[in-house]
């Protein structure tokens, strides 16, 4: 079944916080039902459901690039407005399975994509340190044009004390973030300390992917107060800033 081809790499689409929001239904060689599992998000995190839309988007985008490289279109229709249904995740209204969209697969009768799905597999979600080279500037204006495409401005900064105020900006929010009672108790359900956690669940944030030692990213989940305390929240600040 082509849906089956499919979905065994389109699951490897990134979603925010590797949650894996999607389930589908498949109701025939043609047709299926994409539906969002509400236990699988992050309402107190997720504010205006901007992160399950864009995780749900790149899964349908996923699906349709597959398809196309195996002949097949994809078409699709919304079941209702996305921000409706982004509304219903955070209002918490008890629906395991939310209806999200329709997809229809067709044969196309011109596609030629060739895309290598072993690329799905190469993606990771990383905090290492990234290379000192600067990105091309052929590259940068490709950006630049396809999200001109889209209406949306796309911009890149090399200005250190801009990159630093950014930086600093980032570490404040976190530390911030993990001492809220609602945003800290929904996030670290999401955190995998060891290899043998991430190896059962496959999905939630990984400690080597934060580039983080798992006795750190422990004791932030666990002790996250320990932030505040002025001496060590300047040690952990400089110890998050060099990840």
């Amino acid at each position: 079944m082509v849906w089956k081809t499919i979905l065994e790499t389109a699951i490897q689409t990134p979603s925010p916080h590797n949650v894996q929001p999607w389930k589908l239904r498949i109701r025939d060689d043609s047709e299926a039902e994409l539906l969002i599992d509400s236990s699988r998000t992050l309402p107190k995190e997720d504010v205006t459901g901007s992160f399950i839309l864009l995780a749900m988007g790149m899964f349908v985008e996923s699906v349709s690039i597959l398809a196309q490289s195996l002949g097949f279109d994809i078409s699709f229709e919304f079941l209702d407005d996305p921000q409706m249904l982004a509304h219903e995740i955070i209002a918490d209204e008890g629906r395991p399975l939310i209806p999200f969209a329709m997809l229809r697969l067709a044969k196309s009768p011109s596609s030629t994509l060739d895309y290598p799905e072993d690329l799905f597999f190469k993606r990771r979600t990383s905090r290492l340190s990234l290379r000192p080279t600067l990105v091309p500037d052929s590259v940068l204006q490709t950006l630049i044009d396809l999200a001109s495409g889209w209406h949306q401005i796309f911009r890149t900064t090399t200005e250190r004390s801009e990159v630093e105020r950014l930086m600093n900006l980032n570490t404040q929010a976190l530390f911030s973030d993990l001492n809220t009672k609602d945003y800290h108790d929904e996030i670290i359900e999401w955190f995998r300390f060891s290899d043998s956690q991430s190896r059962e669940r496959s999905d939630g944030l990984d400690y080597r992917c934060m580039n983080t030692p798992s006795a750190i990213f422990w004791m932030s989940a666990k002790m996250p107060w320990l932030m505040k305390v002025p001496l060590l929240r300047g040690l952990l600040s400089s110890t998050y800033r060099s990840q």
